[in-house]
């Protein structure tokens, strides 16, 4: 097993465990905001915006989402070799880590949010990361029809 791989085990395990962990926090962290209801059709419109707002960013970008880092590249290149560092950052697959982590914060906010303090901007906060996983998700299969394909 390769050093790298072992690595990018790792940080999944790391992110996804994070990600957990933060999402059962969000209702205490969110108990002190308050949301009134009446802001309810411009909250929607925002989780709207924001799905599609990470759609197209993600999708605009796959070209160089983490392939563009010059400095980072020209470093991990000249310590390991030539194209190390695009086949590290391939084989991390960081679009998929990002929307099944955000997915998993998605998930654990709203049912911890459900099962503790039923805060509505505790819900807010879940289906805003929803709405980041999912934008990330359509992202991901837009590109599977129309390459290049994000990882």
């Amino acid at each position: 097993m390769k050093i790298g791989s072992v690595l990018i085990g790792i940080f999944w395990i790391y992110l996804l465990s994070d990600a957990f962990l933060q999402g059962l926090a969000m209702p205490a962290t969110m108990s002190m905001v308050r949301v009134s209801e009446v802001y309810l059709p411009w909250i929607v419109v925002g989780l709207m915006a924001l799905f599609a707002g990470c759609l197209v960013i993600t999708f605009w970008q796959r070209r160089s989402l983490m392939e563009d880092l010059p400095l980072v590249t020209r470093f991990v290149d000249t310590r390991f070799g030539v194209g190390t560092y695009k086949e590290f950052s391939k084989r991390l697959r960081p679009v998929a880590i990002a929307t099944l982590s955000t997915f998993v914060l998605a998930v654990s906010s709203l049912a911890a949010t459900f099962s503790t303090t039923k805060n509505l901007a505790g819900y807010l906060a879940g289906f805003a990361f929803l709405a980041v996983a999912l934008g990330l998700l359509a992202a991901y299969f837009l590109s599977r029809r129309y390459p290049p394909r994000l990882q």
